[in-house]
């Protein structure tokens, strides 16, 4: 299974995960798209503003045990 989509949406904006992968769904092809989408307050950054990958990759292990 794919791991779930990571995002974090800009202030004063609202969306489902539902709506998320809908909306992808619509506009990628049937390989390409989210199948899971997880919302989160903020993306960890580094000072640079880059995004980490390893701590969201860890993360997403600690929540699947």
């Amino acid at each position: 299974m794919r791991p779930a989509i990571t995002v974090s949406l800009k202030a004063g904006r609202t969306a489902t995960a539902d709506e998320l992968a809908a909306h992808c769904q619509r506009r990628l092809a049937a390989y390409k798209y989210p199948r899971q989408v997880e919302i989160i307050a903020e993306l960890p950054k580094t000072m640079t503003g880059k995004i980490l990958r390893r701590e969201l990759r860890a993360r997403a292990r600690q929540e699947a045990g």
